[in-house]
């Protein structure tokens, strides 16, 4: 059962989206950190596999924008069996040194599409996500819970929700091109469906 503190918080987020339908990365940092505290009360991973589960489910959703991507069915095959090693991986039973290796696989693949210069933007923000997912399970990264907006950090820090929230819109907010309704739509999942259902560890990742 998902904790009153952390139902309230969800709800009062939802009103928390700006007017470019952003949840903005210092909310996006509170969220984590009250998901990390109210974990810590049950065992010591506890966080870590939530914001693993949490990543992972992001990545997920946007897979669907590589399934329209007729020109990126490399990046798509590798990004499903990746997310798939990756949950299997949580629960012991696949290696995270042959994890990492088919992750840095996925990297090097997203890279030489963006150097031949006709990568699909929505395809690559998917494909990224799927790394960044992976990357969390890899190495406890906590990008998901820095106050820093993305605007002012490193792609290659990005967090998975971040890179799927770009796979539905199309772009960042600061980039002034739109995608004001698709963002508000992913956020708002998020924060309905995705953290609850990261937060539930019995609920079995599909």
């Amino acid at each position: 059962m998902i904790p009153v503190e952390l139902v309230k918080l969800l709800d009062g987020l939802r009103t928390r989206l700006d007017s470019n339908g952003e949840l903005s990365s210092r909310f996006r940092a509170e969220l984590h950190e009250t998901i990390e505290r109210l974990s810590a009360n049950e065992h010591l991973d506890a966080g870590y596999l939530r914001r693993s589960r949490l990543a992972l489910i992001c990545a997920t959703n946007s897979l669907t924008y590589l399934d329209s991507s007729v020109d990126e069915v490399e990046i798509e095959k590798i990004s499903r069996e990746i997310i798939l090693h990756s949950k299997v991986a949580l629960q012991g039973r696949f290696e995270m040194k042959d994890l990492e290796i088919e992750n840095d696989k996925l990297f090097k693949l997203i890279n030489n599409r963006i150097s031949s210069g006709d990568i699909q933007l929505r395809a690559l923000y998917a494909g990224m996500a799927c790394y960044a997912a992976v990357n969390t399970v890899l190495y406890d990264g906590r990008a998901e819970s820095s106050p820093d907006a993305e605007i002012n950090t490193s792609p290659d820090e990005w967090p998975a929700c971040f890179y799927a929230s770009l796979a539905a819109s199309g772009s960042a907010c600061w980039e002034n091109k739109g995608g004001e309704f698709e963002r508000r739509k992913f956020w708002d999942w998020y924060l309905v469906d995705a953290v609850p259902k990261a937060w539930d560890v019995e609920l079995e990742l599909i």
